[in-house]
């Protein structure tokens, strides 16, 4: 176009390039963009977390107590049992760590005691059973806990299942033993369970001795009635005894003193016998007086029990299981008794001890008080059965030659007739002839001072021998005729008080029981010694004896020292030597 130029302009530079992305090549980043990514890395160092105070406890795999108890609650069996075993492993490790841990670690074990799995279940109780003999783990530790595992324990003897049932059983067994002076308030709610359990058993096949050594990994060749019974026995061990008429070897009732709070430690008053229940503190030196009567102003401690209905289906469960074993034991003939195998013996020791500590500590007083009603009327209705069932029992034979098998059946011989004092020495107090009475002393007489040949028989022997010797009734001062009284008596002096007696013999517990019963003799009868007559020239041996006696002890066993100097100041005080007799009674002393 004429008269017009053309101008070329140049391409403006933009202040941000773009660049164009091309296929199959990486499109850059903007240059204005922050890069925000980042690496973390996790530094452990177990070493120092162990030593740590308020380190967390944890198992091989590295899991803690908190991660272990969450997985108890996953619904997979093996989940549960990988979980468990980690728990074990952290309680075997750590053992006197596991105080702190307790309330998250005591929860979730328990827990497994109702767990439907068995493995779940047996390791559990292998996992409580460590926790409460750890030494970390004192009874006054548990307390606070002892509700939630009786919770537990209690839902797991009332479960559906048969064999959840008997780990229930096993858990009582655990708390029992491991938490004793705890677990006798708990036996009012357990005991109603151990009639199910009783009956569960009781027509059940029992394994045989070649059935029982062999492994298996099924539970349906276990002696079930064995565990409840040893259960039970657990359990009625840990409740406070009310009659002083013990199965086993003699406890002494007073054989400390006792602190009176209040006032200074240079006029504290101290009062013979160990303390039972709560002493109030004096307040005056006029109430001194209270004190020493007896008449203390204390909080009375009433125990509480199972209801007559309960101990009544209790003891009709333990009957049924003694005629059972009975009935299933060869008679002797004219040996009379029954013949039993050795499972036979375990059991019906158990069962024996089961009758004579539910009756020490429920039944006795609840039978003989006044007034009672159809339940009680019931119950003791039972308790004369069970006697007689005894009576026709007794002595248990065994055929084989083994040692320690004789000696479980002596023993069971000897506890039998602790049993039948315990329960026939109250229930027949007040009548004519006491039908028992013989059989026993048949029995017993010549065993005496036989400790060498079945340890452990001896102090039983004695005790029973003494209670009997001591036992009165309503209607007159003895229940035994004094003919009776004299034989035992004369048999005590003749096995226990002869020359020579030699140190370890006298420092026996059935020695020391039998000094018991020559000083109570003493104490409680007047007595004149006459030459010619043989009971009295045992006598006179055995009050020449007590000072060797006194001598071997070396005062190591204090309250029988403290009974031996006493009876022997009275006796040299009441022996006037006016005769030759007396004069030989204080030669030794």
């Amino acid at each position: 176009m004429p008269g017009s130029t053309k101008k070329r302009k140049g391409a403006q530079q933009s202040d941000f390039k773009r660049i164009k992305a091309k296929v199959g090549k990486k499109a850059f980043k903007p240059a204005n963009v922050t890069d925000t990514s980042f690496k973390a890395v996790a530094v452990q160092v177990k070493n120092q977390q162990a030593d740590s105070q308020n380190a967390k406890l944890l198992s091989e795999r590295g899991h803690s107590i908190q991660q272990l108890a969450t997985q108890l609650n996953h619904p997979a069996a093996a989940v549960r049992t990988s979980a468990i075993r980690g728990l074990a492993n952290v309680v075997d490790s750590h053992g006197e760590s596991l105080k702190a841990q307790l309330s998250i670690l005591l929860p979730a074990v328990a827990k497994c005691c109702v767990d439907q799995h068995d493995t779940v279940r047996q390791l559990g109780l292998g996992v409580l059973k460590t926790i409460l003999t750890s030494a970390s783990c004192e009874e006054q530790v548990m307390r606070p806990f002892l509700p939630l595992l009786t919770a537990y324990t209690t839902s797991a003897l009332n479960s559906l299942d048969r064999l959840t049932r008997l780990d229930g059983a096993r858990a009582v067994e655990i708390l029992s033993t491991s938490l004793t002076s705890l677990m006798g308030s708990q036996a009012e709610t357990l005991l109603p369970a151990f009639v199910t359990l009783l009956s569960d058993y009781h027509s059940q096949r029992r394994p045989t001795a070649a059935t029982a050594k062999r492994k298996s990994k099924s539970r349906s060749n276990e002696n079930g009635r064995l565990v409840i019974l040893q259960s039970l026995v657990a359990l009625l061990k840990t409740v406070p005894k009310k009659n002083t008429l013990t199965n086993g070897a003699f406890v002494h009732q007073n054989p400390d003193v006792v602190f009176v709070p209040g006032g200074r430690t240079v006029n504290a008053l101290l009062l013979a016998g160990r303390e039972e229940r709560s002493v109030r503190p004096i307040q005056s030196i006029s109430e001194i007086p209270s004190f020493i009567g007896g008449s203390l102003d204390t909080v009375s401690f009433k125990q509480q029990g199972p209801s007559a209905d309960v101990a009544n289906d209790i003891v009709s469960k333990l009957r049924d299981i003694f005629i059972e074993l009975s009935q299933r034991g060869g008679t002797q003939g004219s040996k009379g008794g029954i013949l039993l195998s050795a499972l036979d013996i375990e059991e019906l020791s158990l069962l024996n001890q089961a009758i004579c500590l539910f009756w020490n500590a429920y039944c006795c007083d609840m039978i003989l008080q006044d007034g009672i009603g159809d339940s009680e009327q019931s119950l003791k209705k039972g308790f004369t059965s069970l006697l007689s069932l005894m009576m026709e029992s007794f002595p248990a034979w065994q055929q084989s030659t083994n040692a320690e098998l004789v000696t479980k059946c002596a023993l069971l011989n000897t506890d039998i007739c602790a049993t039948l004092m315990d329960i026939g020495g109250r229930l027949e107090a007040n009548s004519k002839e006491i039908n028992w009475t013989r059989k026993v002393l048949d029995y017993l007489l010549p065993r005496l001072g036989n400790d060498a040949t079945v340890p452990l028989q001896g102090d039983t022997i004695v005790n029973v021998l003494s209670n009997l010797f001591l036992l009165k009734s309503d209607t007159r001062e003895f229940t035994l005729t004094e003919k009776t009284r004299r034989k035992i008596l004369q048999n005590v002096c003749e096995a226990f008080f002869v020359e020579n007696i030699e140190a370890d013999f006298a420092r026996l517990a059935s020695s020391r029981r039998a000094v018991s019963l020559i000083l109570a003799m003493l104490e409680n009868e007047n007595y004149i010694l006459e030459s010619g007559n043989a009971f009295d020239e045992s006598l006179q041996m055995a009050i020449k004896t007590l000072p060797v006696y006194l001598k071997a002890w070396k005062g190591d066993f204090v309250v029988e020292s403290r009974e031996l100097l006493s009876g022997l100041q009275d006796v040299s005080r009441r022996l006037v030597p006016d005769n030759q007799s007396d004069e030989a009674g204080l030669d030794c002393l």
